[in-house]
């Protein structure tokens, strides 16, 4: 305690930040952290201080000398699934080892190299899917598992951030988008831009590691009750060519995927944010790839005249003239329920199926955005809870049906692939009973 003439000044926390922390964890592998941001709290005894540090990107295996890098490893939970990696298993015999053999006759009939699977040119980044195996093996013991991992070699050095947010956000999107289902990070390492820089294992808030090198679920992407549309396995373009376009349409679609992902992202979000974020994402994706006027401009500006000539005719005064020309001027724009229906009607017939099942499935879908977004009092035309559920749901097969073409996938395998899956059977036929009801 301080003495009775001892004068203890207290005040606000001193914010600080440290751009590079070069250290060893305490079983002597290199550390490196970058941006290191926190503050002192003064504690009741003199000299007593109390430090509270968030890390916004650390390195294991090497001391960086700048977030710089030339490369990326990145592996997600799904991955395996997506990439139908070949067997690990070459030609395996069918007579029985000796017991003194038995470890060198497994481990030889394991594919030990890695294997490309696919390979492209991201504006001069060059990027593979790979697969391989890690393990161990011994006289006593064999552990080997499978995995597969996207290999980026940069074109040009770049930063953590610019990695995650231009190479990894889209790789993830693409297996989302390919699968239906969420898919996670679990692990990123990176490489220094230096002369003999090696991969060091990065974290950061975005990777979720998993000891169960297992995907979360255990069926086939191509089981019947899977959501999957898309894979190495089952892809009517080239993989090459379907990496390259993809960040193609990413990188031009870009506010489209956040808003259709967004739910599996944060899968948290109450109905009504997931409902709206879908429904958002289809106004963006009509916005980018349909024409929203409603009538040509020419056709547009002739109605206006004519609709102010009949006001003036008529003996209307000047100020209500004025009103109707301004608001009319700019009320070109098709209604919500109506861009709905385009996008649903370009997906032939999936869209009919959809319409067969629910003939007023765009208006109740908008009026279903008008209750999200406006709040207000219910209206008997707007879906309740369930239902606003399963037009999003329907939507969302919608989107990526669309986006499906958009990579060039033939309209008849669209339909064929998104018809006879069972969960947007299912889906269809909840907003069958919705309308029944």
């Amino acid at each position: 305690m301080p003495a009775d003439n001892e004068v203890v000044a207290y005040g606000p926390p001193e914010w600080t930040v440290t751009p590079l922390i070069h250290g060893r964890t305490r079983d002597w592998k290199d550390v490196t952290v970058f941006e290191a941001n926190g503050a002192n709290y003064a504690g009741p005894v003199p000299g007593e201080t109390r430090e509270s540090y968030r890390v916004t990107l650390a390195l294991i295996g090497c001391h960086a000398p700048a977030d710089d890098f030339s490369g990326a490893m990145i592996e997600f939970d799904q991955l395996n699934s997506w990439s139908d990696a070949p067997s690990i298993i070459i030609n395996p015999s069918s007579n029985e080892p000796d017991e003194s053999q038995i470890t060198n006759r497994i481990a030889a009939s394991v594919r030990l190299e890695p294997l490309t699977l696919a390979h492209a040119n991201i504006n001069g980044d060059s990027l593979r899917l790979e697969t391989g195996v890690q393990g161990s093996r011994s006289s006593q013991s064999i552990h080997f598992d499978q995995f597969s991992a996207f290999a980026i070699e940069m074109g040009q050095p770049a930063n953590a951030r610019t990695i995650v947010d231009t190479r990894v956000r889209p790789l993830q999107d693409l297996l989302i988008f390919s699968l239906g289902r969420s898919v996670q990070l679990t692990s990123l390492m990176l490489r220094p831009a230096l002369e003999n820089g090696r991969y060091c294992d990065a974290y950061l808030n975005a990777i979720q590691p998993t000891d169960d090198a297992k995907p979360t679920s255990r069926n086939s992407p191509w089981s019947y009750s899977e959501p999957s549309l898309l894979s190495v396995r089952w892809c009517p373009l080239p993989i090459d060519d379907l990496l390259r376009q993809w960040f193609e349409l990413w990188s031009d679609l870009r506010e489209t995927f956040v808003l259709l992902h967004a739910p599996h992202y944060a899968p948290f979000m109450y109905t009504e944010n997931r409902f709206a974020s879908i429904f958002q994402s289809a106004e963006a994706f009509h916005k980018r790839r349909f024409d929203s006027r409603e009538l040509d401009p020419a056709t547009h500006k002739k109605r206006v005249q004519d609709v102010i000539a009949a006001i003036d005719s008529s003996g209307g005064s000047q100020e209500i003239s004025d009103w109707a020309r301004r608001v009319l001027q700019a009320a070109n724009y098709k209604p919500l329920w109506l861009r709905i229906d385009e996008l649903v009607k370009s997906t032939g017939a999936v869209g009919d199926a959809i319409l067969d099942a629910a003939p007023t499935f765009a208006r109740a879908a908008a009026n279903a955005r008008t209750g999200v977004a406006h709040g207000g009092s219910s209206s008997s035309e707007r879906p309740d809870s369930v239902a606003r559920y399963w037009h999003g749901v329907v939507l969302s097969w919608v989107l990526r049906a669309c986006l499906l073409l958009q990579l060039g996938v033939p309209l008849a395998e669209v339909v064929e692939r998104v018809l006879q899956k069972a969960p947007f059977q299912h889906a269809v036929e909840q907003i069958r009973i919705a309308q029944r009801e």
